[in-house]
């Protein structure tokens, strides 16, 4: 990469981490592209010529995000350590990312409806490869369906963003939520 790719790569980054910031703060609808190029330190032209749309902006700036998540996912199950390790270091690392999806789903345009329905593709395949994981392993029942998992997981996902949204920090109940998660009702491991 040449100087030029990398300065128009750092660019990009800032561009991309600027709106990230404020669309986490203000929602998509409420940021200017002027705004982001202010926090970015770039000019609004400069976003439109790299970018075209605030609208095509913000789906790369969710697909960088969504890629850079997906890349730290891949490592952890990669990684030598125990599947059920595993399983809790990503769910810990998903469950701060859910603040970002819940402000998406708060937005119903076309745009952002075809954004969550790529998210949940990319992720379905990375989730997928986690159960076989799990499965081979011995730490996910061979007798469960993918289907039924992928609710599973759907369902944990969606009680981990009800209670983030309450605003409580409370990192005892949450780590309580993380092991029913993992060990169910009945065989919930001594501390």
């Amino acid at each position: 990469m040449d100087g030029y790719e990398r300065r128009k790569e750092k660019k990009v980054m800032q561009i991309f981490s600027a709106s990230h910031e404020l669309v986490m703060k203000y929602g998509f609808d409420k940021v200017r592209v002027d705004e982001i190029a202010n926090m970015a330190r770039v000019s609004p032209a400069t976003i439109y010529n790299y970018f075209g749309t605030k609208e095509q902006l913000y789906q790369q700036m969710l697909n960088n995000w969504i890629d850079s998540r997906l890349k730290d996912y891949e490592r952890i199950i990669n990684s030598e350590i125990p599947f059920n390790e595993k399983i809790k270091e990503i769910m810990t690392l998903e469950a701060k990312n859910i603040k970002l999806l819940t402000i998406l789903y708060q937005d119903q345009s076309e745009s952002v409806l075809f954004l969550l329905n790529n998210i949940e593709e990319k992720f379905e395949s990375f989730f997928l490869k986690l159960i076989q994981q799990g499965k081979s392993n011995g730490y996910i029942a061979h007798h469960y369906s993918e289907q039924i998992l992928k609710r599973y997981f759907k369902l944990f996902f969606q009680e981990i963003n009800d209670y983030i949204n309450t605003k409580n920090n409370n990192s005892e109940e949450l780590e309580q939520l993380l092991q029913l998660f993992f060990y169910g009702l009945s065989s919930l491991p001594n501390k």
